[in-house]
């Protein structure tokens, strides 16, 4: 607050002004807004102390070696950062040859050349299950394949559990669905075994509820199973990215699972919003190919709901996938803006409107 003048209990200009102007004015005062992405380079570029203008930065360490992976391979270096080498990438990164040519009198142009990431060539082959990751995860998918941040823990880190759980929350609760579906009730002891469930009495009755609910979809499943297994369907199939600058054919490649005569039955612990991604993308690939003896409807199996999708024609099969190829491409470039949460809710609620959910 060192830069705001305060005279008499006022802001400086505020002595005339209205109630409602001087709370304005405060909360103009008081307020920084962080309009970026927060793993933008603008949030590391230019900070220090002594400045309050660029007092912008990031509090977290794991962004922050994201950004200093990206400004490490727009300047065609290593992509892999040395632990605690910030500062020293990020200044070799405001004077490098690859920004060095913008003019001077613009550092909006530096860190604007400093954010172009390197270009990206499709790939001769892809596998299908990549382009659902992508489409379900895209921040998680763009930190991991294009700045090398993984954020899954090391093996010297992981450990055991130091607090006891009361409850199952954390997805340990599929964790136990999971089991029941693979041996049913019997599950039951090595729910416990595993240490990360709630004990006594309240355990127990936690436990039991995810075992129930898993075995009633298993009672309910030979309905679905009454026709004949198939065996699993090789994926291999030559796409082109729609509206892409540089087409490109890539190979799509993979192994659809749980086949049967009368389509895909494919069992969930769980279906999220962003499940909806995989589950499309499996079954544009199934109406696709048209494999001889099987119907292309495919459905997903949970103890709360069914997915169906319904049939669609091999041509406009490969139009939505050549999309879906086209949106891998442009998430290698920045994330999506994709929100599945929110796209879910929007198709519940014009389902209900249109008396189709």
């Amino acid at each position: 607050m060192c830069s705001i003048v305060w005279r008499k209990g006022f802001f400086e200009g505020d002595i005339d002004a209205s109630l409602e102007v001087r709370r304005a004015n405060l909360l103009q005062h008081l307020t920084l807004e962080y309009p970026l992405q927060p793993f933008s380079l603008q949030n590391f570029v230019g900070h220090t102390p002594e400045s309050n203008a660029n007092a912008i930065a990031s509090f977290n360490p794991l962004w922050c070696r994201a950004a200093e992976q990206i400004a490490l391979a727009a300047v065609g270096r290593v992509s892999s950062v040395a632990e605690g080498a910030g500062d020293a990438v990020l200044n070799e990164l405001a004077h490098s040859d690859a920004i060095s040519d913008a003019p001077s009198d613009s550092g909006a142009i530096h860190l604007a050349t400093a954010e172009q990431y390197p270009p990206f060539a499709m790939p001769n082959s892809l596998r299908w299950d990549e382009l659902a990751q992508c489409l379900a995860k895209p921040a998680a998918y763009f930190l991991r394949h294009r700045a090398n941040l993984h954020f899954q823990p090391s093996a010297n880190d992981a450990g055991l559990e130091d607090d006891e759980a009361f409850d199952l929350k954390d997805f340990r609760d599929n964790a136990v669905r999971d089991l029941g579906l693979k041996y049913g009730l019997e599950a039951h002891d090595l729910a416990f075994a595993r240490g990360n469930t709630p004990l006594g009495v309240p355990g127990e009755m936690l436990v039991d509820e995810q075992l129930f609910a898993a075995c009633a979809l298993l009672d309910a499943l030979p309905r679905y199973q009454c026709s004949d297994q198939l065996p699993a369907q090789m994926v291999q199939m030559t796409l082109s990215p729609s509206w892409s600058p540089t087409p490109a054919d890539v190979q799509i490649t993979g192994w659809l699972d749980a086949c049967y005569a009368d389509g895909r039955i494919v069992l969930k612990s769980q279906i999220y919003p962003r499940d909806m991604f995989r589950a499309w993308v499996e079954h544009l690939l199934l109406c696709a190919m048209q494999p001889s003896a099987m119907q292309t409807v495919t459905r997903w199996l949970s103890p709360e709901r069914v997915l169906y999708c319904s049939p669609i024609a091999a041509e406009q099969a490969k139009v939505y996938l050549s999309d879906i190829l086209a949106l891998y491409q442009a998430a290698m470039a920045a994330p999506l803006p994709l929100f599945p949460h929110s796209a879910f809710g929007v198709g519940e609620g014009a389902a209900k409107r249109y008396g189709r959910g």
